[in-house]
């Protein structure tokens, strides 16, 4: 079950898209070029990968819309208030889970994560909330591992 990463991208795509508009109001309306909304979901992506683990990084895309190139710096604070509503969801399919295994919270061993979603610090902050564990097992690589 997917918990929303995609949902992650296209919020982020969105963000990008108010930002590059702001940034050039006089050129037409970038969400109607599907090519530029799809070099911004591959952006909204990569930020999202590397905000998991800095605090800001730049989105960049050359020749994003009408050969303008654009950049913009996004912050980890941004990114989470995009998804704040979203985080609540994470701890429902652990909870699902516990319950119907019929076990307790205590007689969990360790939780695996894999998944793009699942590196966002938020995210993971919910997910032991949900488990009551300590630590969270990251050693799958998440970019290889298959469902």
């Amino acid at each position: 079950r997917s918990l929303g990463s995609y949902e992650m991208d296209l919020r982020l795509r969105e963000h990008l898209a108010d930002k590059f508009t702001e940034k050039y109001p006089k050129l037409s309306d970038v969400r109607k070029n599907a090519r530029a909304m799809k070099k911004l979901l591959k952006e909204s992506r990569k930020v999202k990968t590397v905000l998991s683990a800095n605090q800001d990084t730049y989105a960049q895309v050359e020749s994003l819309h009408q050969d303008r190139d654009f950049r913009v710096k996004v912050t980890r604070e941004e990114m989470e208030n995009l998804f704040a509503d979203l985080f609540p969801r994470f701890e429902a399919p652990f909870v699902d889970a516990i319950n119907s295994a019929g076990i307790s919270k205590i007689e969990i061993e360790q939780v695996v994560l894999f998944g793009g979603g699942t590196r966002i610090p938020k995210v993971q902050e919910q997910i032991l909330k949900a488990t009551e564990q300590k630590e969270l097992h990251k050693y799958i690589n998440t970019d290889e591992a298959a469902a």
